[in-house]
C-alpha cells in the first residue's frame, strides 16, 4: 500500500534527522572533540568502529523495549501485529508530530521530559575503544543525555505504535546510526586539536537550523499520517 510505505519513509527520515541534530548538544559537540583527540591516541578503526558499534547497539537495546512495550500494548487491546501501519496508529503520531512540530517553531510551549546530565563518566577508566563503545551506546540509547528536540520522541512514539517489533527497531536503529555517523564525520573534518575546537563551537550554534529541520521531518509526518486517514 503506497500510503503505508510513505508513512514507514516519512519515520524513516524522522529517524535520520533525529539523530543528525542530536549533535548540536552539549553531548553531541563533546563527543566530535572526543573522536578527534582519541585518533591521536589510536588508529581511525578503533575509534570510529567502536563508537559506531556502541551507539547502534546503544539504540538498538531501546528500540526492542519501545517495541516491547508497544506489543504489550496491542496484546492489553486485542490488536495482533500487522505488517502495514495500522490506520488507528496514524492519528496519534500525525497529532503528535503536529504538535510538536509547532513546538519547534516557538508556536507552542511544550515541555519535554529531560534528565539533564551529560555523559556517563564511568567509561573514562576505560581504554580507548571500550571508552568509545561506551559512550556511543550511552549517546544511541537517547534518553540518558539531554535532548531538547522533539522529533525524538515523535520517534519513541512511533516504536511503540510501530506494526512489529522489527519496524520498531529498524527505526530507532537508523536513529543510533545516523547520531553516529553524524559525530564521526564532523570529528574527520577537523585536522588539528585547534580545528576541532573551532567545529565544536560553531556545530553548538546550529540549535535553531536543527529545530527547523526537526519541524520539517515532523510535517512529512502530518502529511503521510494524513493520506493514511484518507
Amino acid at each position: 500500500m503506497a500510503s503505508d510505505w510513505l508513512f514507514t519513509a516519512t519515520l524513516l527520515v524522522l529517524s535520520v534527522v533525529a539523530g543528525a541534530v542530536a549533535v548540536s548538544t552539549a553531548c553531541g559537540v563533546n563527543m566530535v572533540f572526543t573522536l578527534r583527540i582519541s585518533r591521536d591516541r589510536a588508529p581511525w578503526y578503533r575509534v570510529v568502529v567502536p563508537y559506531l558499534a556502541g551507539s547502534v547497539l546503544g539504540a538498538a537495546v531501546v528500540g526492542s523495549v519501545l517495541a516491547g512495550v508497544g506489543l504489550v500494548v496491542r496484546e492489553l487491546v486485542g490488536a495482533s501485529p500487522t505488517a502495514a501501519w495500522p490506520g488507528w496508529a496514524s492519528l496519534p503520531l500525525a497529532v503528535g508530530a503536529a504538535l510538536l512540530g509547532f513546538r519547534e517553531v516557538g508556536l507552542l510551549r511544550i515541555r519535554l521530559p529531560q534528565r539533564a546530565s551529560q555523559l556517563n563518566s564511568d567509561g573514562l577508566v576505560l581504554g580507548v575503544s571500550r571508552r568509545l563503545f561506551w559512550f556511543g551506546a550511552w549517546l544511541g540509547a537517547a534518553f540518558f543525555t539531554y535532548s531538547p528536540y522533539g522529533g525524538l520522541y515523535l520517534l519513541a512514539l512511533a516504536v511503540v505504535l510501530a506494526p512489529s517489533i522489527g519496524t520498531g527497531v529498524l527505526l530507532f536503529v537508523v536513529f543510533g546510526l545516523s547520531r553516529g555517523m553524524t559525530v564521526i564525520g564532523l570529528s574527520m573534518l577537523a585536522s588539528t586539536w585547534d580545528e576541532a575546537a573551532a567545529l565544536s563551537d560553531h556545530v553548538a550554534a546550529w540549535y535553531r537550523p536543527a529545530q527547523l529541520l526537526t519541524a520539517a521531518s515532523l510535517a512529512g509526518v502530518v502529511v503521510a499520517g494524513a493520506v493514511m486517514l484518507l
